[in-house]
């Protein structure tokens, strides 16, 4: 988090170890200096030194997590699926060579649960690959488009398809949704105002229903 210091992080640390609660860390992004012209990611092995040497910053610091979700929505934010899958196998080769062994990869993290969009970053997972990944991920943004009433019910049947595919692949693996926003805007009686359309990011809380 921005401004947030060394010892912000480690305080944090402390408390979430009390409570049992794990840690997963994503980056946003890959560094601009890795992407092409296109805005594509074309240096996996540059990626993965970069996210090696974050999480020996992070280890030396107390602060080592429990998983890693490798890029935010990679499928916005610039790594095609095949080359998701090379960075996917080449990050889990370095962890386990550099004494990360037991830190999880999560993925492949994607912008919603849609089948044109799970699809593409499925199929091009090899089998290396997906035995990289430890859970299945994805977000989950409900699309207000589909239903303006703001009750959308698109995302449960996504969902649906979603995790179906994943225990189709392997069904030992935990299925999570790192991400998700709820397009409904009737709380408790109330229709709020839909925040597509009238104020950004206003809604029954001020803010877009999410939760991560």
């Amino acid at each position: 988090q921005d401004g947030s210091s060394w010892e912000d992080l480690v305080e944090l640390r402390r408390l979430t170890d009390r409570l049992g609660i794990k840690w997963q860390f994503v980056k946003w992004s890959p560094p601009g200096a890795m992407l092409g012209a296109d805005g594509q990611l074309h240096d996996v092995p540059g990626f993965t030194r970069e996210w090696i040497a974050t999480l020996k910053d992070l280890d030396a610091h107390g602060c080592r997590p429990h998983f890693i979700d490798l890029s935010n929505e990679p499928d916005y934010f610039g790594i095609k699926a095949p080359t998701y899958n090379e960075l996917v196998k080449s990050v889990r080769v370095a962890l386990d060579a550099n004494g990360f062994r037991e830190i999880g990869i999560v993925g492949p993290g994607l912008t919603h649960v849609g089948a044109d969009n799970f699809g593409v970053y499925d199929r091009a997972l090899d089998a290396d690959a997906e035995k990289a990944l430890a859970v299945w991920a994805t977000h989950a943004w409900e699309d207000t488009w589909d239903d303006r009433s703001g009750n959308s019910a698109v995302t449960p049947l996504r969902a649906a398809a979603f995790v179906g595919r994943c225990r189709e692949r392997d069904a030992a693996k935990p299925v999570w949704y790192t991400e998700y926003a709820t397009a409904a805007r009737r709380f408790h009686g109330v229709q709020y105002p839909d925040s597509d359309t009238e104020s950004e990011n206003y809604c029954g809380s001020f803010t877009q229903a999410f939760a991560a």
